[in-house]
């Protein structure tokens, strides 16, 4: 058996490579403003883990041998806007300003499939950032790809948000978009 990370997320792949697993990556071909969309009534938990079972399962099909990690995160501000990855550096710098002094929710779906089984899990991670003007902001993603990053933001060192948080409490890598301290117990499972 084989581990497949069923997602592109450069972040979710440094965080398995240090974390020393051997892996390889097929993303899952989902489309998930879809699925939220016919599950709009879902609690926040339960839409991050069904989002990570669909893609892991998708990728699964094709791989009944192998053991598939999906995984999939999102923000949520207090007022219960969910913030994914931005489009563009404007929507970056929009949501960014959004969390100016505020706290948000991270939710982390995991699903792990192997043998045929699905176990799932999330976890939960709670950020909240300093006050902050647009200025900062446009100076910390100059140069950056915020595109890449969830709500713009974020706790890895790479992230030009790091400097903004004054605290966090909860998954340290969940918030990142792979909670390892659940994969480890999932992994260890499986028989």
């Amino acid at each position: 058996m084989k581990l497949i990370l069923a997602s592109n997320s450069w972040i979710r792949q440094q965080i398995l490579d240090k974390s020393e697993f051997e892996y390889t990556v097929k993303s899952a071909e989902v489309d998930e403003r879809k699925i939220e969309e016919a599950n709009k009534d879902k609690p926040s938990q339960e839409m991050a883990k069904l989002l990570a079972t669909t893609k892991a399962e998708a990728v699964a099909k094709d791989n009944p041998k192998d053991i598939v990690i999906g995984a999939d995160s999102f923000a949520v501000l207090d007022d219960g806007e969910v913030m994914h990855k931005p489009e563009s550096h404007k929507e970056a710098v929009e949501l960014c300003l959004k969390q100016s002094g505020k706290a948000i929710t991270v939710y982390t779906g995991i699903a792990v499939v192997a043998n045929g089984k699905t176990q799932t899990s999330t976890s939960i991670t709670r950020i909240t950032y300093s006050k902050f003007s647009q200025e900062l902001i446009e100076k910390l993603l100059d140069g950056d790809d915020a595109t890449i990053r969830n709500a713009g933001l974020g706790l890895f060192i790479d992230a030009p948000g790091f400097t903004l948080v004054e605290s966090y409490e909860g998954s340290y890598t969940g918030a990142m978009g792979l909670p390892m301290e659940i994969l480890r117990k999932l992994l260890n499972n499986i028989a």
